[in-house]
């Protein structure tokens, strides 16, 4: 079973839905504190970002909320991942040379915010295919 949280965008995720229901997966709806994915009673929680430009607005930006929730993870005891939708993206390193197409962040600045991250909490990034998200999510929470 893979909690969703209700906050995460409806009809936004249906790849990953799909790929939970194809595998056999239950999956149900609950808010959660932290993340977007989570099994009940687990200690991984998966935060699925669209790409580099949602996560470069999370950590970019003058809102905290990403840096609180990162903290309360690490807190709570708690493995928070970051699932990055990015083609082309294989590991912060490939990040430094992203270019926004909406905002003044900068690739270097980026990979610097997510490796100050890693750093403090332990925040874990991983990129893939849109195509994979659901795969990854499944694997990274240990139903498959």
């Amino acid at each position: 079973m893979i909690i969703v949280d209700t906050r995460e965008h409806r009809g936004k995720n249906d790849h990953v839905l799909k790929a939970f229901d194809a595998a056999g997966i239950a999956w149900g709806r609950q808010k959660l504190d932290t993340g977007d994915y989570m099994v009940p009673g687990g200690r991984v929680t998966v935060d699925r970002k669209k790409d580099l430009e949602e996560i470069a607005g999370n950590l970019c930006s003058k809102d905290r909320r990403f840096w609180r929730e990162a903290r309360r993870a690490h807190d709570d005891g708690l493995k928070l991942i970051v699932l990055i939708e990015e083609p082309g993206i294989t590991g912060i390193p490939d990040v430094r040379t992203w270019q926004s197409k909406h905002s003044r962040v900068t690739g270097s600045n980026l990979a610097m915010q997510m490796l100050r991250l890693h750093m403090a909490y332990g925040i874990e990034f991983i990129f893939c295919e849109k195509a994979d998200a659901g795969k990854w999510i499944m694997e990274l929470l240990g139903v498959v």
